[in-house]
């Protein structure tokens, strides 16, 4: 299993796994372990095809995998920015820390927009650097973001999802899953 992989099923757990396990579906493995993450791959599809519920509202399934690639990505992106802030006491805002740390990924400075590259994921932190957002554009145009909050009177881990995000990246509560 390559160092990027292991790092985005430790950093977004079952969905990254589920996100990995269809990307080398639908791209293909390589090296030593594509066989193991098609068998995954098989087992995450016929559980995610065969579940109870209606089919006509279930999303399609290359807007799943894209949507769930941008999640990976964003809590990979905050991942690294808690790395940085054990370092410094201090979440970063310039994209070159984070980018130092997870050079798998691209970073861009702010809050994901409409009009927000696709592959990149953006950061912000709060002017005294004690919440860090990471948000992300899906593919499929969905908007993604996570926020870690150290201190006020809404500490812990937000999200957020939609067509429009918040436009701060402030101590301010979101919801508490996607």
């Amino acid at each position: 299993m390559d160092e990027r992989r292991l790092y985005l099923i430790l950093a977004g757990g079952a969905a990254a796994v589920v996100a990995i396990a269809l990307i080398d579906l639908v791209v293909g493995g390589g090296g030593e372990d594509a066989a193991p993450a098609t068998t995954t791959t098989t087992v995450a599809a016929t559980t995610t095809s065969t579940a109870p519920g209606p089919t006509t509202t279930a999303a399609p399934p290359d807007k799943e995998l894209h949507d769930l690639v941008a999640q990976a990505d964003v809590r990979t992106a905050l991942a690294a920015m808690k790395i940085a802030y054990r370092d410094r006491a201090r979440y970063p805002s310039d994209p070159a820390v984070p980018q130092g740390i997870e050079p798998g990924l691209q970073f861009a400075p702010g809050i994901a927009t409409n009009s927000g590259v696709v592959g990149l994921v953006y950061i912000d932190a709060s002017a005294d650097g004690q919440v860090a957002c990471a948000s992300a554009r899906s593919r499929s145009g969905e908007l993604f973001l996570i926020k870690e909050v150290t201190a006020g009177d809404q500490p812990g881990m937000w999200f957020a999802r939609g067509a429009i995000l918040p436009t701060q990246c402030d101590d301010t509560a979101l919801q508490p899953s996607w």
